[in-house]
């Protein structure tokens, strides 16, 4: 997949790239040869425990597959696997592939990987969707766990009511609702690269978005239903956070764009945020704050969408800043390493941007 394409990508013309597709389908097949890979190691050093779980894991149906496979759960097992030589991790796999199996299947009861049906004793009980496949998720293990590193997950959880869930939902279809009105082809991207989103509230009024590479597919929202998260801030946290996993996923296929590893222990200081962040942070922040732009100003302009102008217009001034006020180009050959082509679409995202206040429809803003 050409990376030109990941530019017009994020101008989210009418028609889709291939790329929005693509790398879902590329994505598929790099994660179904790490899960064979650990099917045959598990077959082949440990024959006793696979005969276990043979005849299941060869019923599977291609949709009982690429529900596993879509989960942002599997994809941690079987990318951590995949860079071991160790039985007890391939063997892992193949438990946990079996007992997916099985659960889709109605027999036990638990969580599926993808989290979209809880199990008790045969009873399907379905989790909530928008976009008519993105699964909000309270409830599962996944979405109530600890985990100091994030923003997210290091908040106490609280019991969510009907009400506030509600809320939740209501807001997140809105924000799609919208998305899709505007640019379609944002919307599409989201659904390819979000599986599910891991709702948190807490008690206090913290508020985050985040995603983590390790488990692409996943991302997790804190504290949405507070009142000061109107429907351009939820848009907005959906393009951002699918945006991570899009990335992270062309660069597990294409290579990263950050030249060396070293460049990600350096923190320039983001012209969006005002924090230093890592420069592999910093290179997904240029193209996420582009497509953000480019998102705004297709709402500024639509004929047939309303929209808080004023708002949107401010919006779109704080995502232009950092081409309009950085040379970005000149910061980050200061401070880190990227292949050729990421500056040159860097150059790109800063001319268009400044062309666009520079022309009369801008100068509106």
């Amino acid at each position: 997949m050409s990376s030109t394409q990941l530019y017009y990508t994020l101008k989210w013309p009418k028609v889709a790239p291939p790329i929005v597709h693509g790398v879902l389908r590329a994505h598929l097949v790099m994660v179904e040869g790490w899960l064979e890979e650990c099917l045959w190691l598990a077959q082949h050093n440990s024959p006793q425990e696979f005969l276990q779980h043979q005849e299941i894991i060869h019923s599977a149906t291609v949709e009982e597959r690429q529900n596993f496979l879509l989960s942002p759960v599997a994809f941690a097992l079987l990318s951590s696997a995949a860079c071991k030589m160790e039985s007890d991790d391939y063997c892992a796999v193949m438990g946990k592939y079996a007992e997916d199996i099985r659960l889709q299947r109605g027999q036990g009861s638990g969580w599926t990987a993808l989290t979209d049906r809880e199990y008790f004793e045969g009873e399907e009980n379905l989790t909530t969707t928008i976009a008519n496949s993105i699964i909000v998720d309270f409830d599962s293990p996944q979405a109530l766990r600890k985990d100091l590193t994030s923003s997210v997950f290091s908040e106490t959880p609280l019991p969510v009511s009907k009400a506030i869930r509600a809320e939740i939902i209501d807001k997140l279809s809105q924000a799609m609702v919208l998305i899709d009105a505007v640019a379609s082809t944002a919307g599409q991207l989201i659904r390819n690269t979000t599986r599910c989103i891991r709702i948190r509230v807490s008690a206090s009024e913290n508020i985050a978005a985040e995603t983590d590479p390790t488990t692409i597919g996943e991302m997790r929202l804190l504290n949405f239903h507070l009142a000061d998260k109107d429907i351009y801030d939820v848009a907005d946290a959906l393009i951002h956070e699918s945006l991570h996993s899009f990335l992270a996923m062309y660069e597990l296929q294409n290579g990263g764009f950050v030249g060396f590893n070293q460049t990600s222990l350096v923190r320039p200081v983001s012209p969006w945020s005002g924090n230093p962040i890592p420069y592999n942070a910093f290179t997904h922040a240029v193209y996420i704050y582009f497509a953000l732009f480019e998102f705004y100003k297709l709402l500024f302009h639509a004929p047939d969408v309303q929209c808080d102008k004023p708002q949107v217009a401010l919006l779109m001034n704080h995502c232009s800043r950092g081409f309009r006020v950085t040379d970005i180009v000149h910061l980050l050959n200061m401070v880190g390493e990227s292949p050729d082509w990421v500056m040159m679409q860097y150059r790109l995202m800063s001319q268009d941007v400044q062309a666009y206040y520079q022309d009369a429809r801008g100068a509106l803003c």
